[in-house]
């Protein structure tokens, strides 16, 4: 007879769904010991999912769940109309890709993600071709959540593309804040300075950094003593990877700037901005 502790690094190498079709129901030991697995949750093709449902959901053990990744606004909606996010009390990764997703039917969680203390990776997506006011202000309650409310302390990777068009560039909901969450890994879809400048303090720990949409400022009257201090004061001084999308008004002066903010800078993207496409300019600028 294997140990359980043997059995547990077995059952590691499976996926849920091929450890319960191949061991679940061979004896009460082995049920024990599948019920205490760490559990990885990975649904890329809908049977799969559909298997999961309906074998194991019902019997799985809610807090073994470590990972959670759900493809589509079908499961997102089917899973948790069953449980809850902060049922899940240790997930540590979870990403949610909301395809097909219908403003009909509103999927609003993000007041229990305080709940997830042991949070390390959230990964949001959604795919509308055009506009939707409600995932703008899904991404606003997310960002609320997290660096206004501290949310998610052992958070280290944030993703949250909203999808549409990039007609609003802000983030409305962020509030200055002095908070230092130890976020090392950001992704948004759109941003402006201003934001930045909101999260100057929680911003400390960042390593890598993408904006697929980027604008120094969404209001003229953008407060003069805060871009000042910013160039004095690196927004991201640990930062070794930047990728910008900047919008085409953007000079090699805005670019300056925005380098002064990452000192360590080691690897930086531009993307399709052929105005900034000049070899000698970019000599001087790195030199």
């Amino acid at each position: 007879m294997f140990s359980v502790e043997l059995w547990q690094e077995i059952f590691d190498y499976f996926h849920l769904n091929d450890l319960w079709y191949s061991f679940h129901g061979l004896n009460q030991h082995i049920n024990a010991i599948i019920d205490r697995t760490i559990v990885h949750l990975n649904f890329e093709q809908q049977d799969s999912y559909d298997y999961f449902v309906d074998n194991i959901l019902p019997s799985i053990n809610i807090t073994n769940i470590r990972s959670l990744k759900l493809q589509n606004a079908f499961e997102i909606h089917d899973f948790f109309s069953i449980y809850s996010l902060e049922s899940l009390q240790q997930i540590q990764f979870l990403s949610l890709n909301f395809r097909y997703y219908d403003d009909n039917t509103p999927f609003q969680f993000w007041n229990q993600l305080s709940s997830l203390k042991y949070l390390q990776s959230l990964k949001i997506i959604h795919h509308q071709r055009y506009w939707s006011d409600s995932n703008y202000e899904e991404k606003n309650l997310i960002f609320y959540s997290i660096f206004s409310e501290n949310c998610c302390p052992s958070l280290k990777s944030l993703s949250v593309r909203t999808g549409g068009l990039c007609c609003r560039s802000s983030i409305p909901s962020l509030i200055p804040t002095s908070a230092t969450p130890h976020i090392e890994y950001l992704s948004i879809d759109v941003s402006t300075f201003e934001d930045l400048s909101k999260l100057f303090f929680a911003l400390q720990h960042l390593k890598s950094f993408h904006i697929n949409f980027f604008q120094l400022y969404s209001d003229q009257n953008y407060d003069k003593q805060w871009k000042d201090m910013m160039v004095l004061t690196p927004i991201m001084p640990n930062c070794i990877r930047l990728h910008l999308n900047l919008p085409p008004h953007m000079s090699f002066k805005h670019v300056k700037y925005l380098l002064r903010q990452t000192p360590d800078l080691q690897y930086f993207i531009l993307s399709r901005q052929k105005h900034l496409l000049k070899a000698r300019r970019w000599e001087k600028l790195l030199l």
